[in-house]
């Protein structure tokens, strides 16, 4: 049973994208899109040469299913997986931290600035809401400044600073922690 039932979103050039919950069929569509996010950006956890067994993906679209609170939300144009946000809860069995959850995003370069991004948080947010969650935090570089003007107007705040948190391309980046409380 599909945890998210799929919406027809129109982009803001009038291409249409289908948002829908990631099965674990899905998942041999999953390497050829982290790895092309990995070389158009450097905002994401993918990097350049990081490829996930087949296997590896199928299991954790199998737990999403397992678990109600947890999202994997897909974005396909014409068929080929475009975007994904990805929800994934503390810990649903300790008292005082099941409330709260982690996300990340990811977006083709094609995609950027087509309001699929506030999309995805407001689908989230409803997601989220309706499973008890009420905290929403990610990581996100401090030089993702698009990134960063999306979630401040969507009404994450920026918690914390993580200086060094990254190592990329022979430097040290820092990250901003955001939350959202629902």
């Amino acid at each position: 049973m599909a945890l998210l039932e799929p919406r027809v979103v129109e982009l803001k050039d009038g291409r249409k994208a289908v948002v829908r919950h990631l099965e674990p069929a899905d998942a041999p569509r999953l390497p050829d899109f982290m790895e092309r996010i990995a070389v158009e950006t450097t905002h994401t956890m993918m990097y350049v040469g990081r490829r996930f067994e087949l296997k590896e993906l199928e299991a954790r679209l199998q737990r999403t299913h397992r678990c109600p609170a947890s999202l994997d939300a897909g974005v396909f144009h014409d068929e080929v997986l475009v975007g994904a946000l990805l929800l994934t809860p503390e810990n649903q069995n300790h008292p005082w931290i099941r409330h709260c959850a982690s996300f990340g995003m990811m977006l083709l370069k094609d995609y950027w600035g087509q309001g699929l991004g506030r999309r995805l948080l407001a689908l989230m947010e409803e997601h989220a809401a309706r499973r008890g969650l009420r905290r929403i935090e990610a990581a996100v570089r401090v030089e993702n400044s698009r990134g960063m003007a999306l979630y401040l107007s969507a009404g994450y705040r920026v918690e914390g600073l993580r200086r060094s948190a990254a190592y990329i391309d022979g430097r040290f980046e820092d990250e901003y922690v955001i939350a959202k409380l629902l």
